[in-house]
């Protein structure tokens, strides 16, 4: 550095007082620009500096974000080149000193392509210049240039695109590699997605998939990372030093995961409040200096979004929010396909993509590796036999609970469909568990549009009740979202929210821990939930023979969404007993459509679920 400067250079001390003809200012090593404590400190060094009379030279890697203050008063910044070909052949001339390197042919093919070796640090040209020839550092070059990008798993295009998180993924891409060629400015990208969605629903599967079919580095952090590194300084260290190697790697997909673990501001826990507020400023201030870099790709996951604080996602920092559900039978298809390859015949695959209905992409691969292991034990083929029985965990299906279970599910599915309640998505089956997806749309909310979700919301009952002459246990349970929990909640706030109870226009809190115990209340809840069941069977008892035939189609499917369910929908709509032999129009299957959701569909809960009985 000394030798491109003029004699006259100070490397700014701010404990000396000379002047030079050159003042040189730099970040202290180690120092974290993400630490309010040491960004406080660079700008104290630059203001004293502005004070003198000497020119100033400020260096700054390029992730490193200057104080504001100073950044508004500096002419636009001096981009040092990346490193090309040319500047690796020139270093080899000058290491080996073995005549005009630059004249290799064979060492210029050799090493990575222009944007991949700009992505490559000085920690990774110091390792490569390690080997003992230019064949052995273009070797290691091109081996480092490609190391971060995924190789394994599927590509973009080669996933099913009923998903909406794949759809929104693919439009990244698109958005990349038009900003690549020039042609779309970074501010018109779309270059943030936050996913949510159960453990093992394939949030990193997908991020992979990124890499893959762009061709460039993903980049995985996490939360739990982050954290293991040390007191809340070095956290903050680690996760400035994983957005600049983001940054640093640019074009790039850089996937942070257990964003949830971030907490929230307004969570109420007063203890580590403090810790709390600054991992999510410091968060939040990374994002902001990524998208500001370009290139980046920042993919956000988590488990639990109701658990993210509010500037998280608000509106501007993550594009668009998606769900990540379980898997339907075209992704469980392509997957499986993409998996097995010539191990699976194609007969076979229909009843393993009924088998793997409801379970998790995590599991899949789990049930497929120990097939394989089994297989290898007793050295013979793989059979999908096997692949079910891990599966199922090596447990007989109880195919009277799965019935009623179907019957269950789509009592739910009739009654929104006959009160058009809004986008039903799928009907799913699982091994002991159902699940009815629908994105609620209650228009302005009279009174009757409640009454109806909540019909809706009790329909599974009351289909138990119709066809079996009994109620499982199905519609409670400990889970949140389940039929009466989410049941109560919209009697809940009919009674003391939105002016429909006793009260009438009076408002009050609707948490059920604090209210249900109101006997007046319990009552008048009782008596709506008396009224939405009746009228739940009232719908169901027009369709009683399409409820049956509707229930058995998918115990034999384990799940109708798209096509399959479209034609149920167009039967139910029309009013008219289920005919399988009818083959009017009014039957025919509509383009299955997948909706994109933003966070104000968060606030209804959009599934319910039935376990055992």
């Amino acid at each position: 550095m000394q030798d491109l400067l003029p004699d006259h250079t100070l490397f700014y001390d701010p404990d000396e007082r000379r002047s030079g003809d050159l003042m040189v200012l730099s970040p202290q090593p180690g120092a974290n620009p993400g630490n309010p404590k040491d960004a406080a400190r660079f700008a104290r060094t630059i203001g004293e500096a502005l004070e003198r009379e000497a020119p100033i030279l400020l260096l700054t890697a390029g992730h490193r974000a200057l104080p504001a203050s100073i950044t508004n008063i500096l002419p636009a910044p001096i981009r040092l080149a990346p490193i090309d070909a040319d500047t690796i052949l020139a270093m080899l001339h000058l290491r080996f000193s073995d005549g005009d390197v630059r004249r290799h042919s064979d060492l210029r093919r050799a090493l990575p392509a222009p944007d991949m070796l700009a992505r490559l640090g000085l920690d990774a040209l110091h390792a490569a210049f390690r080997g003992a020839d230019g064949a052995a550092i273009a070797s290691t070059l091109a081996h480092q240039a490609t190391a971060l990008i995924p190789t394994d798993g599927p590509t973009l295009e080669e996933m099913s695109d009923a998903n909406g998180a794949v759809i929104a993924a693919r439009q990244m891409m698109a958005d990349l590699a038009l900003w690549s060629e020039g042609r779309l400015a970074w501010k018109d990208c779309l270059h943030s997605m936050l996913l949510y969605g159960k453990p093992g629903t394939g949030k990193t599967y997908l991020a992979r998939a990124m890499g893959r079919s762009g061709g460039i580095p993903l980049i995985s952090a996490s939360f739990a990372r982050w954290q293991a590194c040390g007191h809340l300084g070095e956290m903050l260290r680690a996760m400035t030093d994983t957005f600049a190697e983001a940054i640093a790697a640019a074009p790039c997909v850089m996937f942070i995961d257990e964003i949830d673990a971030a907490g929230s501001r307004e969570s109420g826990e007063r203890q580590n409040g403090s810790y709390r507020r600054q991992v999510i400023n410091g968060l939040l201030e990374q994002i902001d200096i990524a998208m500001r870099a370009e290139g980046v790709l920042i993919i956000g996951a988590c488990n639990n979004v109701s658990a993210l604080d509010p500037a998280i996602l608000r509106p501007g920092l993550f594009d668009c929010l998606v769900e990540l559900p379980l898997p339907g039978r075209e992704e469980l298809t392509s997957m499986l396909t993409h998996q097995l390859g010539d191990e699976l015949r194609p007969s076979e695959l229909p009843d393993l993509v009924n088998a793997s209905i409801g379970a998790t992409p995590a599991m899949v691969d789990a049930a497929i590796r120990s097939a394989r292991s089994h297989a290898r034990s007793l050295s013979k083929p793989l059979q999908i036999g096997d692949i079910i029985h891990h599966l199922n965990n090596g447990e007989t299906i109880n195919r009277a609970l799965m019935w009623r279970i179907a019957v269950h599910e789509c009592g739910h599915a009739i009654v929104a469909i006959s009160r058009d309640l809004g986008e039903l998505h799928h009907v799913r089956l699982g091994k002991n568990d159902g699940n009815t997806k629908l994105i609620p749309d209650l228009g302005a909310g009279f009174k009757r549009d409640h009454q109806n979700l909540l019909a809706y919301t009790l329909a599974g009952r009351a289909a138990e009740s119709l066809i079996f002459g009994s109620i499982g246990g199905g519609s409670g349970g400990s889970e949140p979202n389940c039929d009466l929990a989410f049941a109560t909640r919209i009697a809940l706030a009919m009674e003391t929210s939105f002016g429909f109870g006793a009260d009438g226009l009076l408002w009050s809190p609707t948490e059920p821990s604090t209210r249900i115990t109101d006997p007046v209340l319990r009552a008048a809840i009782r008596q709506q939930f008396d009224a939405a069941e009746i009228d739940a069977k009232h719908v169901l008892e027009r369709h009683r023979v399409l409820l049956v035939e509707m229930a058995k189609d998918l115990l034999r499917l384990r799940m109708l969404n798209g096509k399959t369910l479209n034609v149920w929908m167009d039967s139910i709509k029309a009013d008219a007993p289920w005919d399988p032999n009818d083959t009017s129009g009014k039957r025919q299957a509509t383009k299955d459509v997948v909706a994109f959701r933003d966070g104000k569909d968060l606030i209804a809960p959009s599934s319910h679920r039935s376990g055992p009985t």
